[in-house]
């Protein structure tokens, strides 16, 4: 977790359940840092996903997961204050308290366009959204959102669009490989498949238990 004190051209955060993480989720921090020159993504493992069905993964094991996904990928950290915190993981909290917590970065949340649809929904999106600036980001079989339809919600100046490379890797089909023996070398980081392997997680037919796809909280 990044110290407090520093400051920052500016940091994306990239939330989800990471159930688990995978090379499209890392592609996509890499995508959207650069996009706007950022110091940094910051990916932030949910506790409790207010909009989808409990993770297969505990918390601790999804922070874990994020932390060796990331260990070998500069500009790309391991956030754990949804973690640390518990509970329902609602992205206006975590925002206030990363804010409060580094109060020289400036943050842009990275949505793609299908937990933007979903915007107006969130937990005080309103009160989020004048914290933070958005990064819109397109994704592969995703159809695009028109910024227009997020004029309301988001104060002027603080939306960006951005398209993104990143493979079109599902969590979802990740974990029905995974409960069929399949160790997913090829979509995995290789710190984390062996994690995996090596504890056992997604076996059996229950870990390919899935819901919503949205951020607040959703994994893309």
């Amino acid at each position: 977790m990044p110290g407090t004190g520093e400051v920052a051209r500016g940091v994306v955060l990239f939330g989800g359940t990471f159930d688990p993480v995978h090379n499209g989720h890392l592609a996509a921090a890499r995508g959207l840092r650069d996009a706007i020159g950022a110091e940094a993504t910051w990916l932030v493992p949910s506790c409790r996903p207010p909009h989808r069905r409990r993770p297969r993964a505990s918390p601790s094991d999804r922070l874990r997961m994020v932390e060796l996904a990331v260990a070998d990928q500069p500009g790309v950290v391991a956030c754990d204050r949804e973690v640390v915190r518990g509970g329902i993981s609602y992205t206006h909290d975590t925002v206030v308290e990363l804010r409060a917590r580094h109060p020289g970065i400036r943050f842009w949340l990275g949505l793609g366009a299908d937990a933007a649809r979903g915007l107006a929904t969130w937990h005080q999106a309103r009160e989020l959204l004048d914290l933070v600036s958005v990064l819109l980001y397109d994704r592969p079989g995703i159809a695009p959102l028109g910024t227009a339809s997020l004029g309301a919600l988001v104060p002027p100046g603080r939306l960006s669009r951005v398209v993104i490379d990143a493979p079109a890797i599902s969590a979802t089909q990740v974990r029905h490989r995974l409960a069929a023996g399949d160790p997913c070398r090829d979509v995995l980081p290789p710190a984390v498949a062996a994690d995996i392997a090596a504890h056992g997680r997604y076996r059996g037919p229950a870990a390919t238990g899935t819901g919503p796809a949205r951020w607040d909280n959703r994994a893309p």
